[in-house]
Parts: structure tokens; C-alpha cells; sequence
């Protein structure tokens, strides 16, 4: 399955769709204002599970929480290193991880070692545009989750300088 992200250029908050291979909706992004932190709903469509994303406040490493319809929790943690992003995911089902490359542009999403994921950043694009491949559609919701986080602490640090 392949899901595609396209961000507008100028924005204030972020408010976007998230499509198919066949151009169909599949989510909705709703970024929430906040003067500290982040916090988005994302809207699914049928077969899918809805969640919302928050950003923890005043800690040294950024840690994002989705919490999903049926009050399941998973939380990502962000690791430190100098090369490459690395991301823990802890999960009901079991934890994942994830690792970017040294461009801070493709990621990995594994589960016990098997790419259940891949997700790229367009390089030269009006918005930060990510194609996203999920080997197994279960995770779908999951994934998603995970680029948006990643998304949003880039946009964080951009900011910062």
C-alpha cells in the first residue's frame, strides 16, 4: 500500500490530506494551534483508525504520543545520535523502530528486524511532500503516525535555527 503527503508551503498550521495509489482521501491532518508542543487529529476513512498526536513538553529528547479511537497508546521516542535519526516506537503489538539516513530525507519503519515501512521526502518540491510504502496495510494508521511526528520535529528544529 502506498500513501502519499503533501503539505502546503506557507501555513500557519497544518491541514492536509493524505491520499491512495488512486488519488482517493484516506486521512485527514488537523493541526491544532498550541503555544507549546504539538498536537494534531487525523481522520480516517472507513478501514482505517483514527488517532490524535501529541508532543510532550520540556523534555530534553522529543517524545510523541498517538492515541487512537479505542484508547490504544503508542509512543515514540527520539533518540540521540549524530548520523542518523533513530526513532523507538512502543506498541501493543509488539515495538518498532525507526532509522533515517544521514539527509534526514528516507526512513525505515522495522519490526523485529523486517521493514514493515519505507518512507521517502521529496528533495526538490513546493511543500514537504513523503511517499510512503507499507508493506503490510494493518500498520497503515501506525506509519502515518510516525511521519507525522517526524515531520512535525522537523519543522520544530527548522525553526529553531
Amino acid at each position: 500500500m502506498k500513501l502519499y503527503l503533501k503539505q502546503k508551503v506557507f501555513k500557519f498550521l497544518d491541514h492536509y490530506d493524505v491520499y491512495d495509489e488512486e488519488q482517493n482521501v484516506i486521512f485527514t491532518v488537523n493541526q491544532k494551534f498550541r503555544f507549546l508542543g504539538f498536537h494534531a487529529d487525523v481522520i480516517a476513512k472507513e478501514g482505517f483508525s483514527s488517532f490524535e498526536i501529541d508532543k510532550e513538553v520540556f523534555r530534553f529528547l522529543p517524545k510523541y504520543i498517538l492515541t487512537f479511537e479505542d484508547g490504544e497508546q503508542i509512543i515514540l521516542n527520539f533518540r540521540f545520535s549524530l548520523l542518523q535519526r533513530k526513532i523507538d516506537v512502543e506498541t501493543t503489538f509488539g515495538n518498532l523502530f525507526v532509522r533515517g539516513n544521514y539527509w534526514d530525507l528516507d526512513f525505515d519503519v522495522l519490526k523485529e528486524q523486517e521493514v514493515i515501512a519505507t518512507i521517502s521526502k521529496k528533495w526538490l518540491s513546493w511543500g514537504d511532500t513523503y511517499e510512503i510504502d507499507i508493506y503490510d496495510e494493518k500498520y497503515a494508521s501506525e506509519v502515518l503516525g510516525i511521519v507525522i511526528a517526524i515531520d512535525s520535529q522537523k519543522d520544530i528544529e527548522r525553526n529553531q535555527g
